[in-house]
């Protein structure tokens, strides 16, 4: 009987956040169908272990009372529940840290993605650990990796290239690092967000078990800390006579609106978005989810992190369906979603191809 293969993935698993959990059930997903073992590395930065949140921060005194004491609380609340979900849905290794990674026992191959792990992490540039820098393996390859940022002045060229140029595929989420990545020397493709790869049967299986949530309405789910997501929320209910609700995982932002729901669980949270009438979000996983369930939605520029964005909805021709704040979406209008799941099939198709040619290839 064939081996089946074990391998290594390393991404921003741990982040209490549902696009970090859903895009990494969708790695261990994808890679099991394919007839590979996933195990997620269980890696956990000390930086960014709860215990450390507060130390870590720069705040004046009055600032940081006010965070040990209002905000670190519900982090973490997040933290332990999400712990709860990745234990029942992840392949997880023991948790390890910077100096305790490379003790974990060899896998056949290392995996780096997907989601934001190669960008600007805390007070770094870049963890060398999320580029596997941490082994010597002669398997070594990346999918959906992104630096999720438009300018990489800050990189040093010779560091990157030398940490990338023993992978045997590299295959990166956005148009802007697979440009960058070449004009280093190395070979890179864009490939989609593995969380296309997923039915949206399965990911609404898992949300059912909360049932049938009936939400005739807004739904906002905002990353970033400002009122321009707020305000085009708060036009489309004016436009449609429709409810708002706000959905987080940060409870102190129920102060800040009165139709809030803080949850989690990220299928609790895809279970609210299917619901929905129209979404508003700066979120990119948020943006990928409204497209695999055909949702009318509006995704705000986020600022300096927009290119994960705008590089998705420019793949499916849906760029007008995003606003900086000050133009207006008449998000009554319908999307043409047979011509985006043609497209999504396509671009599926062929990233799937990319990753099973790749693993082929480099395993034998």
């Amino acid at each position: 009987m064939k081996k089946v293969l074990d391998i290594g993935i390393l991404t921003r698993h741990f982040i209490s956040n549902y696009g970090s959990f859903l895009q990494t059930f969708a790695t261990c997903y994808t890679l099991d169908k394919l007839g590979y073992s996933p195990k997620v590395i269980n890696y956990v930065p000390d930086a960014e272990k709860p215990r450390n949140e507060l130390v870590n921060k720069r705040f004046g005194l009055l600032k940081k009372a006010f965070y040990g004491f209002c905000v670190i609380p519900g982090h973490k609340k997040a933290y332990i529940a999400f712990e709860k979900i990745r234990k029942n849905y992840l392949p997880l290794t023991d948790e390890v840290d910077e100096k305790t990674i490379g003790s974990l026992p060899p896998f056949d191959a290392y995996l780096s993605g997907s989601d934001q792990l190669w960008g600007p992490i805390g007070s770094k540039t870049y963890d060398e650990n999320y580029f596997l820098g941490f082994t010597d393996s002669p398997h070594k390859c990346a999918y959906g990796s992104s630096f999720g940022i438009e300018s990489f002045e800050r990189y040093p060229k010779e560091t990157i290239r030398k940490l990338l140029s023993d992978y045997k595929f590299i295959g990166v989420r956005e148009k802007t690092a697979e440009d960058y990545l070449k004009s280093l020397g190395l070979s890179a493709t864009t490939v989609l967000d593995p969380t296309f790869f997923v039915p949206a049967s399965v990911y609404l299986d898992h949300a059912r078990q909360y049932g049938a949530k009936s939400f005739d309405g807004v739904l906002v789910y905002q990353l970033h800390h400002d009122d321009k997501t707020v305000e085009v929320a708060k036009r489309i209910a004016k436009q449609t006579g429709l409810p708002i609700k706000y959905v987080t995982l940060n409870p102190i932002r129920r102060f800040n609106h009165i139709n809030t729901i803080v949850t989690f669980d990220p299928w609790e949270f895809l279970s609210l978005l299917d619901s929905a009438k129209y979404v508003v979000t700066d979120s990119f996983h948020c943006t990928v989810f409204s497209i695999i369930f055909h949702k009318s939605f509006v995704a705000v520029h986020p600022g300096k992190t927009a290119t994960r964005i705008k590089g998705i909805l420019k793949l499916f021709g849906l760029e007008e369906r995003m606003t900086d704040g000050s133009s207006k979406i008449d998000v009554t209008k319908s999307i043409d979603y047979a011509a985006v799941d043609k497209t999504k099939d396509e671009l599926v198709l062929k990233s799937e191809e990319f990753l099973t040619r790749g693993l082929k290839e480099m395993l034998g």
